[in-house]
């Protein structure tokens, strides 16, 4: 008997698609993009350079007369993706129309990332010449949340092969999340898309707003790859014990001098937790010997990590307290014990400071309290 093919509610399956407005959540439609322009581009066989390009698109209305001051201060409206990789080919676009399709399971993918362009924008247009054989040719199709709509594949004199990803008209519950400047977003993208920038054969990235441009690997290369440490730990949880690889980098940015420790599924960062919390001398920037100030970045990845990532890539699905598994606070646990191990160096100056402070303070301001020094030094 033939058996009889499930039918999707489309517009069921986004009310249960859970990606609540924030900063992080709101950049997810063009980091699912550019994967999907990555995997695009690994598939394509044939020898020649490989490419993204993303154009902001800002709101003019809004832009102030000063040129330079525009990437800061205009809301964005729009991102243009483009690649230069197999396109939307029959095999692609069967897999696209597919919920949970499995045709990129083994690279991890859960056949649901295209959802999160409806849940941020309102529009979306895709516009893609490939080749079959000989012949090239050109789809076209609105996606919305009705399904795909205006669809059209037709030949076409157009030799170059080429997929365009509009996401316009972004949700005005994630419009104001969204970060306005160039350069952060930058960061997040090769925050997002590390393990893929680690890669030799990465394609070259091209971040374009308005008058300016970033190549992201040359940003990557510059900011990130220079100063980067590996390093391996294991988290033992009842009679196991779970591998996890952490790659650190020194990022000497000007964008924001932050700490965090960057949570990997599946090649793409799902989570991230600042370490000022657990390390309190953070609070404050960390320098170099030189007095330069840095960002200290941690991306930690591996198996247990990769087998527990949720739908909508949001977050982890590991249990709370170790009761039931090997809990996402005791993984943390031990990588806070990593780095403060290897941030020792820049670490003492501060808490050697803030002891002198104290002292200063109680000396000068509160000598009832020099008890707490004499305790504090024992």
């Amino acid at each position: 008997m033939t058996p009889i093919p499930l039918q999707v509610d489309l517009k069921g399956k986004l009310n249960n698609f859970k990606v609540t407005p924030s900063s992080a959540h709101s950049l997810l439609p063009l980091f699912e993009a550019v994967v999907n322009a990555i995997d695009s581009l690994t598939d394509q066989k044939e020898n020649k350079a490989k490419e993204i390009s993303i154009v902001v698109q800002r709101d003019e209305r809004q832009q102030t007369m000063d040129k330079d001051s525009k990437q800061d201060t205009s809301p964005i409206t729009s991102f243009l993706i483009e690649d230069n990789g197999m396109g939307f080919t029959e095999d692609n676009f069967t897999s696209f129309c597919t919920s949970d399709s499995t045709l990129k399971l083994h690279r991890g993918c859960k056949g649901l990332g295209r959802f999160t362009w409806l849940k941020v924008f309102n529009e979306i247009q895709v516009k893609s010449v490939f080749k079959l054989g000989d012949v090239f040719y050109q789809r076209r199709f609105h996606f919305t949340e009705d399904g795909i709509v205006n669809h059209s594949c037709e030949e076409t004199a157009d030799k170059q092969v080429k997929t365009s990803i509009f996401l316009s008209n972004i949700k005005s519950e994630y419009h104001n999340k969204l970060p306005k400047k160039t350069l952060t977003i930058a960061n997040k993208i090769i925050e997002h898309c590390l393990s893929f920038f680690i890669l030799e054969d990465m394609p070259k990235v091209t971040l374009s707003d308005l008058d300016s441009g970033l190549v992201l690997n040359e940003l990557f290369e510059d900011e990130y790859n220079k100063n980067k440490s590996e390093d391996n730990i294991s988290v033992s949880y009842n009679d196991n014990t779970y591998p996890f690889k952490l790659l650190s980098f020194k990022v000497f940015s000007n964008v924001s001098h932050d700490y965090k420790v960057h949570y990997v599924g599946n090649n793409r960062e799902v989570m991230s937790m600042n370490l000022n919390k657990d390390i309190p001398e953070l609070k404050q920037p960390l320098k170099d010997a030189e007095g330069n100030t840095f960002s200290y970045k941690t991306f930690i990845s591996g198996d247990y990590l990769d087998s527990h990532v949720n739908s909508e890539r949001t977050e982890f699905t590991l249990p709370s307290s170790n009761t039931l598994g090997l809990s996402l606070d005791t993984i943390h646990k031990e990588v806070v014990q990593n780095t403060k191990s290897r941030l020792e160096e820049y670490l003492q100056p501060i808490k050697e400071e803030n002891r002198n402070y104290i002292q200063r303070y109680i000396n000068e301001e509160s000598p009832q309290y020099k008890h707490i020094i004499k305790y504090g030094a024992d």
